[in-house]
């Protein structure tokens, strides 16, 4: 049987490729068992959907296009002093 610890690793890997059969199938049978992890799949599957739905959307890619080169230039230069104090 999974732990607790493998079921979360393998929810979020599942969203980004295949799982094997059996790891599909351990995956279900702890979630059918585990509240807790069936509440993170439902909450991490939840959040893929809305972060994808908003990045699929033409209007918020948009959006994120419609700076000025002036305000990309001072956000540009603001990056650029927040790096040097860091370092």
């Amino acid at each position: 049987m999974l732990s607790c610890k493998d079921v979360t690793r393998l929810v979020s890997e599942n969203l980004d490729r295949d799982l094997s059969l059996w790891r599909r199938i351990g995956l279900r049978l702890h979630v059918m068992m585990c509240k807790g992890c069936s509440a993170y799949r439902r909450q991490i599957e939840s959040l893929n959907t809305v972060v994808s739905d908003h990045y699929r959307d033409d209007e918020a890619v948009k959006d994120c296009n419609d700076l000025s080169s002036d305000a990309l230039e001072r956000i540009k230069g603001s990056l650029r002093t927040d790096r040097s104090r860091s370092s």
